[in-house]
């Protein structure tokens, strides 16, 4: 879990912030590589534009089929709002789901991004049907070039690694990247 959300967090940074596509391009990495990577490990995975299936449950999840049974195995969520309000919104569908691994992308306002964390951990701690095998995982990258919470420590993305009981297992922080500059 912790490979993927790094792997996340990489592709999700790293734009011109002054550009006005960048927020398009992270939503087109960060789908790319999750599809990818769960076809490559034998999953099918909804939506797929090449198999043209539309969405399951969730923004992005992949599904195996044992037995004419299918089990959900990851369920990813993004919602680029920076209300945190739709943020907790669009996680309620992952504490809400059967699956061990659950990934929730975002860009909050950078003043309730505390707030948004807690909330969502309170979500977790309160859900009536928990496994202990549900890894969770919320990454807020940079709202904006004036995020200044984030960009002023030299970070364009943080995540935080839950288990199933709501309880903080680990923070990761991915540093800005270097622009090379060419004379």
């Amino acid at each position: 879990m912790q490979e993927i959300v790094r792997a996340l967090m990489y592709r999700g940074t790293g734009f011109d912030y002054k550009k006005r596509d960048w927020r398009e391009k992270r939503r087109a990495r960060c789908r790319a590589y999750v599809t990818s990577l769960g076809s490559k490990l034998g999953f099918d995975v909804f939506p797929d534009s090449r198999r043209h299936n539309h969405e399951y449950m969730v923004d992005l999840c992949w599904v195996s089929q044992q037995n004419r049974r299918w089990s959900m195995e990851l369920a990813m969520e993004m919602e680029w709002d920076p209300h945190s309000v739709e943020v907790q919104y669009d996680f309620t569908k992952l504490v809400n789901v059967k699956c061990p691994r659950k990934i929730m992308l975002c860009a909050p306002w950078p003043s309730r991004r505390a707030e948004t964390l807690s909330e969502v951990m309170s979500m977790i701690k309160q859900a009536k049907y928990r496994n202990s095998k549900e890894q969770y995982a919320i990454v807020f990258f940079v709202y904006a070039k004036e995020d200044k919470e984030l960009v002023r420590d030299g970070i364009e993305a943080r995540a935080f690694l839950m288990n199933y009981r709501g309880q903080l297992r680990r923070e990761l922080k991915r540093a800005q990247k270097r622009r090379e500059t060419h004379r």
